[in-house]
């Protein structure tokens, strides 16, 4: 079950990947898929490990190949921002910290309203502001067609067994 249909996707890596501003949708097939945002040069994201500030573009590009990791790309260059990415990624420590998962920083940068708790709430905050030009689909087959439908329990659920997998390995390193 799709919980978002992308209308058009070029199935394709971005031109000037580096020169926008986009919205990175990894795992883009999976329950649930993880989001960061790209601003110039500057990757940002929440994850279950920590904040991502101001990675580079290009290195995250290079992971994605390597790996082949399914991702879809939102190009937002066309919108307004008026917050500091950096600063607003500062505030977090990691996803499950306070609640907060890889959406938290991302809506609050885009400036959406607060009541939107998941991908699909976002993607369709986007789309009705007319911010949805030109979607990339890389690492994804040909009959791709949008975000799977999921809540936010099962959110909250993967970051939590990310935590438990991380206590288990560092209990496993201590001994």
């Amino acid at each position: 079950m799709i919980g978002y249909r992308f209308k058009q996707l070029e199935f394709s890596w971005p031109e000037k990947i580096v020169a926008g501003t986009y919205l990175w949708i990894w795992n883009a097939d999976k329950v649930p898929p993880h989001i960061g945002i790209s601003r110039g040069q500057n990757y940002f994201s929440l994850t279950y490990k920590q904040a991502e500030i101001q990675k580079s573009v290009l290195a995250m590009v290079r992971k994605a190949k390597r790996a082949g990791i399914p991702l879809v790309l939102v190009d937002l260059s066309e919108m307004a921002f008026t917050a500091d990415f950096t600063s607003i990624f500062q505030q977090f420590k990691r996803a499950g910290w306070q609640g907060a998962t890889c959406l938290t920083p991302v809506k609050q940068v885009i400036d959406v309203s607060p009541n939107v708790n998941q991908l699909s709430e976002l993607l369709m905050e986007i789309e009705k502001a007319g911010n949805m030009k030109r979607v990339f689909a890389v690492h994804l087959a040909g009959d791709y067609a949008g975000i799977p439908h999921y809540t936010v329990s099962e959110i909250l659920q993967r970051i939590e067994q990310l935590h438990e997998a991380k206590r288990s390995e560092s209990t496993i390193a201590s001994r």
